[in-house]
């Protein structure tokens, strides 16, 4: 009796073994290629850092992770500008700005260079913080929306512009209320290495957003000391729109109470 041929068989597996590497080869290849969310934050920093204020800017690291909204207060204490996001469906998101990229941001503007950071103690933010990096906040997301490959990447960040400014990482919690949300960190180099700063995203999970529903008035009354209105998109106009008080002494006169009591005007 001849025995069964099975070199067939075993044409097929080893043929099936090939076939399957190769998928995951080119699958591997395919997302070397592919444009993530970290991808895409790498390339719209440094474009908007350079088309907007002609200032080098690269992404040094990106970290992502998922986050509970009740575990959110520990990503918003550390020292920062601290900004409210609108978003879709009235959905809500953070960003923080360390000192050191805002101070970087501000002496672009104000004296067209960046000074290496001294190391000195984080000063408060101000509203005039708020009003110069709002732009460069906002081109950001709007830029960098399209760019990724991953639809849920895109959703991630698509719509949202800069809120209100926060004083208070407590008050910026309380507005924040979705179930999850993805915290996303960048540290960045700027001005080829002078200064190193980190931007902090904290947005809303895509399939959260439906569940997102207007703060309680509680929130919105706490907002109104903490929030500003919406920042000008040039620092020209910021400046004019600030009060400032100017007191000029023409002349200097030495003379008696008696005299200085019957003044009048006209005298």
């Amino acid at each position: 009796m001849t025995a069964p041929d099975t070199s067939a068989h075993g044409d097929v597996g080893t043929g099936g073994t090939i076939i399957h590497r190769k998928a995951q080869v080119g699958k591997a290849e395919h997302q070397a290629r592919a444009m993530s969310l970290a991808k895409a934050l790498r390339l719209t920093l440094a474009r908007v850092s350079d088309d907007l204020f002609d200032m080098s800017m690269a992404v040094i690291g990106v970290r992502t992770e998922k986050c509970a909204g009740d575990d959110l207060s520990g990503k918003l204490s550390d020292p920062g500008l601290l900004m409210l996001l609108d978003g879709p469906a009235r959905s809500r998101a953070a960003a923080v700005f360390d000192p050191t990229l805002v101070g970087a941001l501000i002496q672009q503007q104000t004296m067209g260079k960046v000074l290496k950071d001294t190391g000195d103690s984080a000063r408060a933010m101000t509203p005039t913080d708020a009003a110069v990096c709002a732009p460069f906040l906002n081109a950001v997301l709007e830029r960098a929306a399209p760019l990724p490959e991953d639809t849920d990447d895109q959703r991630l960040i698509a719509g949202y512009r800069f809120g209100a400014w926060v004083e208070d990482a407590r008050v910026l919690g309380m507005a924040l209320e979705a179930a999850d949300y993805q915290v996303v960190q960048v540290q960045l180099d700027i001005a080829g290495g002078l200064r190193q700063g980190r931007l902090l995203l904290c947005m809303p999970q895509a399939e959260a957003l439906s569940e997102t529903l207007d703060a309680p008035s509680s929130i919105e009354s706490g907002m109104q000391g903490a929030a500003v209105q919406q920042p000008s998109e040039i620092l020209s106009e910021t400046v004019q729109n600030l009060k400032a008080e100017l007191r000029i002494s023409l002349v200097q006169l030495k003379m008696p109470l008696r005299a200085v009591g019957a003044l009048e005007v006209g005298s």
